[in-house]
């Protein structure tokens, strides 16, 4: 009940900074591709392919970012509270 209501905001924690890394991650590629002059400058194109990384980022938590889906985000900080738990309070 109430340790699992902590896991819960926990949880919700790590899903939300997944989140927050897959949105920089496409913020740096956005920056990074606007920067490159080597490569033929097309910025209608470069806005297309950041709006499409945002709405995976939106629908999917980023694909190729790492972001996990809920459930896998709630599973692993579950995990790790219980691994910190066990431990004495602290996680190696």
């Amino acid at each position: 009940p109430a340790s699992l209501i902590g896991a819960r905001a926990f949880a919700d924690q790590v899903y939300d900074l997944a989140m927050l890394r897959a949105l920089v991650g496409v913020g740096r590629a956005l920056v990074d591709n606007a920067l490159d002059t080597s490569q033929e400058i097309n910025p209608a194109k470069q806005i297309e392919q950041a709006e499409l990384k945002l709405y995976e980022v939106a629908e999917k938590g980023g694909e190729d970012t790492g972001a996990k889906s809920f459930t896998r985000a709630a599973t692993v900080a579950v995990r790790h509270t219980e691994r910190a738990m066990n431990s004495g309070g602290s996680v190696s």
